[in-house]
């Protein structure tokens, strides 16, 4: 399991995914975003095994993540196959604070 944490509210746009050798047919995954009350609030991918690179654009509809809430990976691994490593990343941007109101 893979989780990275917001610090401020953000809109999610771009998700991608790269692990260092191809996972066989026995590993899958699910990348979605959970809420402070640990809802999941989108489901970025759920998707079958043997994939190596993965990359969501959502640009059409970026996905917000609130302050505290968390985007999370599940990640079941096949022992069996050449994945060692695995790399995630996301991409976001959000609206600073208003000063003065």
């Amino acid at each position: 399991m893979f989780t990275i944490f917001s610090t401020q509210d953000v809109y999610v746009f771009d998700v991608g995914q790269k692990s260092n050798a191809a996972p066989n047919g026995n590993s899958d995954a699910n990348i979605y975003i959970e809420d402070t009350d640990m809802k999941r609030n989108d489901t970025i991918l759920s998707y079958t095994p043997g994939i190596e690179t993965i990359n969501a654009e959502l640009i059409q509809r970026p996905m917000f993540m609130e302050k505290g809430g968390k985007l999370e990976e599940e990640y079941n691994d096949d022992f069996t196959d050449n994945v060692t490593q695995m790399t995630l990343g996301f991409k976001f941007f959000y609206i600073p604070p208003t000063i003065n109101g």
